[in-house]
């Protein structure tokens, strides 16, 4: 039954190849195009829903599979988060591979910001600004919560070390896809941006004392349960 939680990454990309299908075929108006563009996104979601079902199945065999309701809930909760975060964070265009080379590779102006707090202090500028910064305030709160639920770490330190550097990693991760798009013609550019490493070591932080709070309300629960009987 836990393993049917494999289906979340396809549902997800078979919906992502949809709805961006659609999109291409309302927004392009010459036919050759739309045929390329769809291609493109069929490759893409292929090969990101495989690299998604690749971790989900790693993640299933690490974690609690007791077959009842509860689990099955947690689990699948974990499982859509982390498919969530690969997809925001980490989704691959493979497809630019296949378009023209019109330069070699460069830091293109702008995928870098390497001041801290410029873009914090922006927050207020706009909507999209707002919660851009709230979303990055949280990004890995959840999973640093489940490092703990699941047992996975021990300490707070190593949790917040540890996801601190899966923060930078992410955020060279992106700058590598972005240095390497630079050579096609493209329109996919990612930032590395040294604020996105603060709020998201602000967010462990935050899954790190949520998962206390968890633990102190367990145990005053468990301890009422007691008096009771």
């Amino acid at each position: 039954m836990m393993y049917l939680l494999l289906l979340i990454p396809f549902i997800k990309y078979a919906r992502i190849f949809l709805n961006a299908s659609n999109t291409a075929i309302l927004n392009t108006e010459n036919m050759a195009n739309t045929l390329r563009l769809i291609e493109g996104i069929k490759l893409d979601s292929i090969v990101n829903c495989v690299i998604s079902m690749i971790i989900t199945y790693f993640i299933l065999r690490n974690i609690n599979t007791k077959n009842n309701y509860k689990n099955f809930i947690i689990n699948a909760i974990f499982i859509i988060y982390i498919n969530e975060l690969y997809s925001l964070v980490l989704y691959s265009h493979v497809s630019v591979f296949f378009n023209p080379i019109s330069s070699y590779p460069h830091i293109l102006e702008g995928a870098t910001s390497l001041v801290p707090f410029k873009n914090i202090s922006e927050i207020f500028n706009s909507r999209e600004d707002f919660l851009q910064v709230i979303g990055n305030a949280l990004m890995l709160s959840p999973l640093a919560f489940f490092a703990h639920y699941y047992g996975w770490s021990k300490s707070y330190i190593k949790t917040f070390i540890m996801l601190s550097c899966l923060s930078v990693f992410i955020e060279l991760f992106q700058l590598v896809q972005t240095f390497i798009y630079s050579m096609y013609t493209t329109e996919y550019i990612r930032v590395c941006d040294v604020d996105d490493v603060m709020l998201n070591s602000l967010s462990v932080i935050i899954g790190i004392v949520a998962f206390r709070i968890y633990e102190n309300t367990k145990k005053l629960v468990m301890i009422d349960n007691i008096k009771n009987t």
